[in-house]
């Protein structure tokens, strides 16, 4: 059974307080939940199938952020993604780290 708007966004929101995750601040949860909806899988890694996805926690925890960008380890990380730049994607991944 397909999840709704809402359970995916509860989902994503209740993972983020649990495991004391930022959402990213820009974009919002919105944006993923959409995403997900849309393809049933997670926009930037299509093998995985569950959002929020067991591998962001480690990811977070090595790199500061979650592949896809919607959990952040916290404020320092996301602001040193330096998001102000216009050139920079920030959905890819870092080569920095964070």
């Amino acid at each position: 059974m397909r999840r709704t708007k809402t359970q995916v966004a509860r989902a994503i929101v209740l993972f983020a307080k649990k495991n004391s995750f930022l959402i990213h601040p820009a974009i919002g949860y919105d944006y993923f939940v959409q995403n997900w909806l849309l393809l049933n899988a997670c926009a930037c890694a299509p093998e995985r199938k569950h959002c929020p996805c067991p591998e962001s926690i480690m990811e977070v925890s090595e790199k500061g952020r979650c592949k896809c960008g919607l959990y952040w380890k916290n404020l320092d990380c996301w602001l040193a993604s330096d998001p102000t730049q216009p050139n920079k994607d920030i959905m890819q991944e870092a080569s920095s780290g964070h």
